[in-house]
């Protein structure tokens, strides 16, 4: 999934483990980035790069923090000093990437935050590639080519027999993280009349089985939940995300029969006790080796949250990486949300491309392998109903910096992901609008300077919808609610009704 803004306001928890502590910042805090092999990852996660080694000093000792990113969160596992106050973390970028971040550490109800700055990174452009990494998904193995690696093989599935799925039987997942409420975005903004389900992000799980709540936001969130019931609407507990921590917690849980049942154990204590209508898995990705891990584990979860709740998993774009056995799955989930979005991006692709194409665009490099239509084929020819197959609608987009159109090769890696709420008004305002009629998804171009926007708007929203109903698809998932608020309302949410 994608990072947001928020300030983080309550402590740490851990279910199994509690561990917290105060933070006395000190002055003169400096950290800087070095890089090492160049790494890639697949193209629905929408970020690549290389690992950086963050590493600091004038921290008080033994202490963890969030790491922020001009203000936004980095989408980046705690920080931890040691116990002489240094610091030293290691990420993936571009998460990481030159300008000013800061360390917040909030214990207590109580905040401390030291500004830093990155003063040095390197960042190869990487390119997906099939090959199966032992390393954590936001750091997976190198490659050598900006060239794409083939995807899996696609088999178009016969859609002449398909029959539309009926308006109103469908499911539109919203993602609501934890600090979006720290925003100013609550429940009360929430159509329930085009929400089917709130998907609250997220918890994380540890290798031992416990069961991280991060300080991100409020939870439990009981105001959430009570809405979401009132409207009809039901809520998941969403377990994971896109970094490292998530990702390392998951491989070594699952890995574990012991972890996993403690695992298993402890999550239906937190859906119990709070009142979730179930859970989504956002596991950012197995490799081959946790293929049969990843089996197991959703086998457990079935049986322990029983027919009366969900079970859901966030997929990739594509399974570049081998960790899905989808005929095994398939009958123990409700539904398989896949991230069909962030498809290009300037950290990681070599030219410009349409972020959440739904068709190949005209004279678009490498076209095929990058559409919302190709991700349908692939789940479909690989055993997933169309019934239970979700596709991702992006509240946002891709800013590439180094070229003046689409589907030009890059002359830099600058750029980066932006709100729907931040490109609405640079329309007409020093950036052109246009649309490729066969992607059906509209692009901004910078008036007289490089920059290049693709991302969604509703006319883009709505031809996704339309293809949910023809294609029988079971829905769509949002990432995330609240990107597209304007003081006129919420657009893309809006143009999401047509999913139901």
């Amino acid at each position: 999934m994608k990072r947001s803004a928020f300030s983080a306001q309550f402590p740490l928890l851990m279910i199994g483990p509690l561990s917290f502590g105060l933070l006395m910042p000190r002055h003169d805090h400096e950290i800087t980035a070095s890089t090492a092999a160049s790494v890639a990852l697949s193209a629905s996660s929408g970020a690549a790069g290389a690992n950086v080694t963050l590493s600091g000093k004038g921290f008080a000792k033994s202490q963890g923090g969030q790491v922020f990113r001009n203000g936004n969160p980095a989408g980046m596992p705690s920080v931890q000093t040691g116990k002489n106050g240094a610091l030293s973390a290691r990420f993936a970028v571009p998460l990481v990437s030159p300008g000013a971040y800061s360390v917040s550490f909030t214990v207590l109800g109580q905040t401390a935050a030291a500004p830093f700055k990155v003063v040095a990174a390197t960042m190869p452009s990487p390119s997906p590639t099939l090959a199966p990494s032992p390393s954590p998904t936001l750091t997976p193995s190198p490659s050598p080519t900006l060239t794409p690696a083939p995807s899996p093989s696609i088999t178009p599935a016969p859609s002449p027999t398909l029959t539309p799925a009926p308006s109103g039987s469908r499911r539109v997942v919203g993602y609501f993280p934890l600090w979006l409420r720290s925003s100013g975005y609550t429940e009360r903004e929430i159509d329930f009349s085009i929400v089917t389900t709130v998907a609250h992000f997220a918890v994380v799980p540890r290798a031992d089985g416990s069961i991280e709540i991060p300080d991100w936001g409020p939870f439990p969130d009981s105001a959430l939940i009570t809405a979401a019931h009132t409207a009809g609407a039901s809520v998941v507990l969403v377990v994971g995300g896109d970094h490292a921590a998530a990702t390392t917690g998951f491989a070594g849980m699952a890995a574990s029969p012991t972890a996993r049942k403690t695992f298993v154990r402890n999550l239906l204590a937190l859906v119990t006790t709070y009142g979730y209508d179930g859970v989504d898995l956002d596991w950012e990705y197995p490799k081959t080796g946790d293929k049969a891990n990843l089996t197991a584990l959703v086998s457990k979860l079935r049986a322990a949250l029983g027919t009366q709740r969900t079970l859901s998993v966030a997929g990739p774009y594509l399974d570049w990486d081998g960790g899905y056995d989808l005929p095994a799955l398939v009958p123990n989930l409700d539904w398989i949300g896949a991230m069909t979005y962030g498809l290009h991006a300037a950290s990681w692709a070599d030219h410009t491309g349409h972020a959440a194409a739904l068709y190949a665009g005209s004279g678009t490099l490498h076209a095929d392998e990058f559409t919302v239509d190709a991700s349908r084929r692939w789940y479909l020819s690989n055993g997933v109903p169309a019934g239970k197959l979700l596709i991702g609608l992006p509240f946002w987009g891709e800013r590439f910096d180094g070229a003046t159109g689409i589907n030009q090769h890059l002359s830099s890696n600058q750029g980066g992901a932006m709100d729907y709420r931040e490109i609405a008004g640079l329309v007409s305002n020093g950036w052109t609008a246009n649309r490729d009629p066969l992607a059906q998804v509209p692009f901004l171009v910078r008036s007289g300077a490089p920059g290049v926007i693709s991302y969604d708007d509703p006319t883009s929203i709505a031809a996704k919808c339309n293809y949910v109903g023809s294609q029988a698809l079971g829905g769509a998932i949002v990432w995330h609610l609240g990107k597209d608020r304007l003081p006129s309302g919420q657009p893309l949410l809006s143009a999401a009704r047509g999913c139901r």
